[in-house]
């Protein structure tokens, strides 16, 4: 009656759809440039190199195509330039060999229970 497979009438039917947060507080860390302090000091081999800026030259084009995007707004372009960023860093990661892994992960880990016991210590906002 109100089509194939379909029990209700439209009117009645519901969509159901995920809802995100409008907040991320992951996706925010991703801009903080504290992250790059993460990578840094590193010994990278030639091919860990040459990886590195592939991933960085690719990233950056991204970057550069959604900027001049005129279909997006502004916030819209933010949060995909955010997405690439920490696309890019989760790739820069897997370059890395083992150890490098490893140092990364406990330098990523001290910062974030630093930033978590900071975020403790702010008297509250009245």
């Amino acid at each position: 009656m109100w089509g194939k497979g379909l029990h209700e009438p439209p009117a009645i039917r519901t969509v159901r759809r995920r809802r995100r947060p409008k907040f991320c507080p992951g996706a925010r860390a991703a801009a903080n440039p504290a992250l790059n302090d993460d990578f840094t000091g590193l010994d990278h081999s030639d091919d860990q190199k040459s990886e590195i800026a592939k991933i960085h030259q690719s990233t950056e084009s991204q970057k550069a195509a959604v900027a001049k995007a005129e279909s997006l707004t502004s916030d819209q372009k933010d949060a995909v330039i955010l997405g690439f960023t920490r696309m890019e860093y989760g790739r820069d990661f897997k370059a890395l060999t083992p150890i490098h892994q490893r140092l990364v992960r406990s330098r990523m880990q001290a910062r974030r229970a630093a930033d978590q016991a900071a975020h403790t210590k702010q008297p509250p906002a009245h």
